[in-house]
């Protein structure tokens, strides 16, 4: 769980694979503004944008982790696997709307809790796709897997995020190598804690 041991495996894994990554983040990218422009030129009600949008970024979102999830096990990964997600989407749908709120209550307790809860639950997306857990059994197995590390877990989260967006100021095209090796790393802690 070494940060800097994290990050170079991150890097490393991103460094072989980057057209891979770069692919997939393009094309995830392009979906979602293309489908966000069609849907408002066809002046379709804001909440009915908003929920496909949502439902269009959750299938995505769980396509990047069967990706991140084999290149982490060291299987091979493919650019269709980002549209592998259909038989996780209804469980992570539901996981990521109840992780949300508990993230938006939490900000108004003062901030503080949106963090505890932030990390607590922050595996609940790997565990559907890895175990095939249902949303409330995936965020009970994330809240198991880092009972007692949040404090550990917060500075390394917190480097993560900001390893993952600190592409944006490199004339936005960096974020195509920083998110995927902060991704990446992520997903070796997942898997360095489900093995303990």
């Amino acid at each position: 769980m070494n940060l800097n041991v994290l990050i170079e495996k991150g890097w490393q894994e991103t460094k072989t694979h980057f057209w891979l990554y770069a692919a997939v983040l393009l094309i995830s990218f392009s979906l979602l503004f293309g489908l966000s422009t069609l849907l408002q030129l066809l002046h379709l009600s804001r909440f009915f944008i908003q929920v496909i949008l949502y439902i269009l970024q959750v299938w995505l979102a769980v396509g990047w982790t069967i990706i991140f999830l084999k290149r982490a096990n060291d299987k091979p990964a493919r650019i269709q696997d980002l549209f592998m997600g259909g038989p996780y989407l209804a469980s992570s749908m539901g996981a990521t709307l109840c992780y949300f709120v508990m993230i938006f209550v939490g900000f108004f307790l003062l901030i503080f809790p949106a963090c505890i809860w932030g990390i607590q639950f922050m595996f609940y997306q790997y565990l559907i796709v890895d175990k095939n857990m249902t949303a409330f059994q995936s965020l009970k197995e994330s809240s198991k897997m880092t009972k007692g590390l949040k404090w550990k877990l917060f500075p390394i989260v917190i480097v993560l995020e900001i390893v993952a967006y600190a592409g944006l100021l490199m004339f936005v095209m960096g974020i195509f190598w920083t998110l995927p090796v902060s991704y990446m790393a992520m997903t070796f802690l997942y898997i360095s804690l489900k093995k303990k």
